[in-house]
């Protein structure tokens, strides 16, 4: 009874013994693309957007609601060279359900390339090469995109400026 006793002690102390610990990732996630939206008429005074909404248009995902901003963060598709958002300036729906206010439409073309952090983290994207086309309409609120950084790694930097 006493051996049996050790050989249980011996095997569950090699089982806990052998236990790795549990790595943590705290290196981040896929960069956030960074806007920042100006006066076109001062291009270097930052100017709120009133009641701004973002939505991705592939899947009609709203990625940030309302609020008078003068910075967003747009998540870009890691599955796909390119991304679409419209950028609702004065957004408001009515009673009767219309929606008021002027989208825009911001195409954001770029590179992905996967970058190897851990084995706890995993892969993240960074995009290189980023461009931004703005679809021209009758009403655009913007006036102009001027893409300052064309690597988006870090989600601390502005990379575009949005001049209204």
């Amino acid at each position: 009874m006493k051996r049996l006793l050790y050989v249980l002690i011996v095997a569950f102390l090699v089982q806990f013994s052998s236990c790795e610990k549990d790595d943590i990732c705290v290196a981040g996630d896929t960069p956030l693309l960074m806007l920042g939206f100006y006066d076109y008429e001062e291009p270097e005074t930052e100017k709120s957007v009133p009641n701004l909404r973002s939505t991705e248009t592939l899947s009609n995902l709203v990625v940030n609601t309302l609020g008078n901003k003068t910075t967003d963060s747009l998540p870009l598709r890691t599955d796909a060279s390119s991304t679409t958002f419209v950028l609702h300036n004065n957004y408001s729906v009515a009673e009767d359900g219309t929606v008021n206010g002027n989208p825009d439409t911001v195409t954001f073309t770029y590179s992905v390339e996967e970058e190897f952090l851990s084995t706890a983290c995993g892969y993240i994207a960074n995009y290189n090469e980023l461009t931004a086309a703005l679809t021209s309409d009758t009403g655009n609120w913007i006036d102009s995109i001027a893409v300052e950084v064309t690597l988006v790694k870090r989600d601390t930097l502005t990379h575009v400026k949005i001049f209204h």
